[in-house]
């Protein structure tokens, strides 16, 4: 379980929550729900790089390097003021940030319990390399967009032609040929380049391609070598063994206990992406698909965690679904999994869903019936509803 405090940024006023292995955020535009999602993504990347290399804290705690390396990777500038406040805490590690005083506090709980994760930010503007033909030869700033883009590229490079990726049950396939990215579409019995598919397409491939990738391929295969640079630009194996001499915790820690913790540092174990609105695009029935397979990969390590941001109600009520199925499942697994597929199930006390609203957040989970309440699933058809029977009223 992990703790997120945000005071005066952006949209945000005042927000106090618990984050899981499952997170979703849904509320009107310009709510605050993509500041959230930033600034928890961005204090999971802090906890990962000050615990791997002690040089990344004494960075990161300089005056205003904290503060500067948020705005810019995240693209939120203009959103801080001098009474904006950050607080995060996971069973590792607490960090406090008051703007005011530029610099955070790292209180550390249990450091060498760490085990190293990748982290994805996959922000709403992701269907680029999908639309634009040329996009890796365009320069971008060094920011959330760029680094979607270079786990796009790392992942593309997984799928070739003998071993292309199913796109869900919509009669495609995709592959990378070493130059383009290509789509065989079953239906037409056509290959396209994925920049002449459609926009369902578009949508729907970068995201799976990059779950199946973040969340499956790279546990069951020898890491890419940029994985592997990651590795060796973090701790080595001499940092590690300095750092349990410096910790007040050394004495516990055998040589056996060492190797763990070498294993543990220099290993990637589990990853969490935080994703930005998947509904893009995507037809309703479309939208239920894909929430069951982005589910059934947060559910295939127990440590692996998503966030998601939406405004669509069908997302909300494929999640319900979910849920309730690992509630039958208990009574009658067998006739359930005609259903639903087990894979695909999830556990209520492992989510957490709030609605974001004026600057505030609100728990939007019923843990009698153990749903999200259908009141905020609905409440634009009642809305609408409502116009309707108003109408209905004037034309009588």
């Amino acid at each position: 379980m992990k703790y997120l405090k945000i005071k005066n940024i952006g949209p945000i006023i005042d927000i106090d929550i618990e984050l899981n292995k499952l997170n979703i955020f849904i509320g009107p535009q310009s709510s605050g729900k993509s500041t959230i999602t930033k600034i928890a993504c961005f204090c999971s990347w802090v906890e990962k790089k000050i615990t791997l290399l002690n040089v990344n804290q004494e960075l990161l705690s300089k005056e205003g390097a904290f503060a500067e390396e948020l705005v810019r990777f995240h693209k939120l500038t203009g959103y801080l003021q001098d009474d904006s406040y950050i607080y995060y805490e996971s069973d590792i590690l607490k960090i406090e940030y008051h703007h005011s005083e530029k610099s955070p506090v790292f209180t550390w709980k249990k450091r060498f319990k760490y085990k190293k994760g990748k982290i994805s930010y996959i922000p709403s503007e992701r269907n680029i390399v999908a639309t634009i033909p040329n996009w890796i030869n365009i320069k971008f700033i060094d920011n959330s967009t760029r680094s979607f883009m270079s786990d796009w590229d790392e992942a593309r490079n997984a799928y070739k032609e003998e071993s292309p990726l199913n796109i869900l049950n919509v009669g495609a396939k995709y592959f990378f040929d070493g130059e383009n990215d290509r789509v065989i579409v079953n239906r037409l019995n056509k290959e396209l380049e994925l920049t002449n598919t459609s926009s369902g397409l578009q949508s729907l491939i970068p995201l799976l391609v990059l779950f199946d990738y973040l969340y499956d391929w790279i546990y069951h295969n020898e890491n890419p070598e940029s994985v592997k640079d990651i590795k060796d630009k973090n701790t080595t194996d001499r940092e590690l063994e300095q750092a349990v001499l410096n910790s007040a915790e050394h004495a516990n820690i055998q040589e056996a206990k060492l190797d763990i913790l070498k294993r543990n540092f220099k290993e990637i174990h589990h990853t969490s992406a935080y994703l930005e609105e998947p509904e893009q695009n995507l037809f309703p029935e479309a939208q239920r698909d894909l929430v069951g397979e982005l589910i059934h990969f947060n559910n295939l390590n127990e440590n692996h965690s998503l966030t998601i941001t939406t405004h669509s109600p069908y997302i909300l009520s494929s999640i319900n679904n979910l849920m309730y199925a690992y509630q039958a499942g208990k009574k009658d697994k067998q006739k359930v999994c005609t259903i639903i597929s087990e894979q695909n199930w999830i556990n209520y006390d492992e989510v957490r869903a709030y609605f974001v609203s004026d600057g505030m957040v609100t728990s939007i989970l019923d843990d009698e019936i153990k749903q999200i309440k259908a009141e905020t699933i609905d409440e634009v058809s009642n809305i609408l509803n409502k116009e309707y029977e108003d109408l209905l009223e004037i034309d009588n």
